[in-house]
């Protein structure tokens, strides 16, 4: 008999959860309408994104406990509401990311809120959430995300340097390979070699590996090109992403994690540590990325000054054209190598491949580029796809080389797969009668203490005991323990 009431429950869980209010998601749109309004390079905006998801992920494991902490765990001993809890957390990292915008932000909190029903738990939720967050930041506040230190250009062929298409006015973030990491023990714990092998520029411009990836973004990549396709002119824009406005890079990443949570029927507690993971990855991969961009011998041209300039490259098979443009009408401000839309990508790939255990997933993807015109959504049947996508439509966007996608992708896995490996890692939470093993006499027990209404299936510590906590509960135990 309790085994059929077990089924039913498990039955249930699909509907009790497309009836949730999911604050996860919900804060998640607020992050990107921030970014699109707030504009900006992309590793800062991958910062704050590290800040709201690992707060938003430690205010509700506070409660859950089901997972090893990022940050700061608090010891939850009286009901107390996770949603007000992230809701909370999410509030106040964002009001000091984007103060510009405390009235949206305002509105947005209110709203959530009043979704969640009034009393003590909501307002111990809310408590718990500000004083994660305020804990998250404090930890963070001495990272050296604020060194401004002026970038010193080199002057040699091959050294990068801004262009008069460049997308600011300045090196941005020329600092950031120096930023303390959120997971990786050092900025340079993954760095690559360089292209080709190489170690000095003038070997490499001389190589014949330049020469091939020169030649093939001079021609793919050419504003007004003659041989790249439709299609891909499409991957071109439909990744870009670049300009203010748009969600940038992480975002759009951020969008893809949101759409597969939501297919997946993912509840808004393990969205939080999805989300925390990719974030996590992501924050970590722009301090390597930039490492390798600005703090080794390559801080490599961008194709524009190349083909430009390859009169002095030393290659007799590289010709000049002083007037090529990329299709891009702008280039990025910083070095080619390595591409950080590469890094970003294959760093999310990884964390999707490692949470859901398969590279497989039906995808319909979406973009923010005001210059994209193609086919919308796109469709993508895996992550090593949608990554290896991302990091190829830099070639025809006409602002990088393949080898600064190959290797920005060979860094982002590190990154990802390390991340995934060391951060937020599942604990026994579903080990009900605490014997050490998680096993269907735990199904069994806490189904007689749920239907007995003992305090005990309160799982959600939320101060009542209803379907939710059940449904908390199969979750865990189907997610089982490392």
């Amino acid at each position: 008999m309790r085994l059929r009431i077990v089924l039913a429950i498990v039955a249930l869980a699909t509907t009790v959860n497309s009836l949730r209010a999911d604050v996860a998601t919900d804060w998640n749109q607020v992050y990107l309408e921030c970014v699109r309004v707030e504009g900006g390079p992309p590793c800062p905006a991958s910062r704050w994104a590290t800040h709201l998801y690992v707060a938003m992920f430690d205010a509700a494991n506070s409660v859950f406990g089901d997972y090893s902490h990022v940050i700061v765990k608090e010891n939850v001993t009286r009901p107390t509401s996770a949603r007000a809890a992230i809701a909370a957390a999410a509030y106040t990292i964002l009001s000091e990311a984007y103060p510009a915008q405390q009235a949206f932000l305002d509105e947005s909190y209110s709203n959530s809120i009043k979704m969640l029903p009034p009393g003590l738990p909501r307002a111990r939720g809310m408590q718990l959430g500000r004083r994660v967050a305020q804990a998250v930041m404090a930890a963070r506040a001495d990272d050296g995300s604020d060194d401004d230190t002026p970038y010193v250009y080199g002057s040699n062929p091959g050294d990068w340097t801004m262009s008069d298409s460049d997308i600011f006015d300045a090196p941005a973030t020329p600092n950031w390979g120096k930023v303390r990491p959120w997971a990786m023990t050092k900025s340079t714990q993954f760095r690559v070699a360089g292209p080709g092998g190489f170690r000095k520029m003038a070997r490499l411009l001389a190589s014949q590996i330049y020469a091939d990836q020169f030649n093939e973004v001079k021609e793919l990549g050419e504003r007004n090109s003659a041989t790249r396709t439709q299609d891909q002119t499409d991957i071109a824009w439909f990744w870009a992403n670049d300009v203010d406005g748009t969600s940038k890079p992480p975002g759009q990443l951020l969008q893809i994690t949101e759409a597969v949570s939501i297919d997946q029927g993912l509840d808004f507690y393990q969205k939080t540590r999805l989300f925390a993971l990719v974030a996590l990855a992501m924050g970590d991969s722009c301090i390597a990325a930039w490492d390798a961009k600005y703090r080794t011998w390559c801080d490599l041209w961008r194709p524009q000054e190349a083909i430009r300039n390859a009169d002095i490259d030393g290659n007799p098979q590289t010709e000049a054209d002083a007037n090529w443009l990329p299709l891009a009408p702008w280039t990025p401000p910083f070095p080619a190598y390595v591409s950080g839309h590469a890094t970003f990508g294959a760093t999310h790939a990884a964390i999707m491949r490692n949470y859901f255990r398969t590279d497989r997933m039906n995808m319909a993807i979406y973009t923010d580029d005001p210059h994209y015109t193609g086919p919308s959504p796109r469709h993508y049947t895996s992550f090593t796809e949608i990554a290896r996508e991302n990091g190829r439509s830099r070639i025809y966007l006409g602002v990088h080389y393949q080898f600064d996608a190959d290797m920005g992708y060979a860094l982002g896995t590190l990154v990802g797969n390390y991340v995934f490996a060391n951060k937020a890692r599942p604990l026994c939470s579903a080990d009900y009668n605490n014997d050490g093993i998680v096993d269907n006499i735990d199904v069994l027990e806490f189904t007689d203490a749920y239907f007995a209404g003992n305090k005990s299936a309160d799982f959600d510590k939320n101060g009542v005991v209803d379907e939710f906590d059940y449904f908390d509960f199969l979750n865990a135990y189907t997610s089982g323990c490392n």
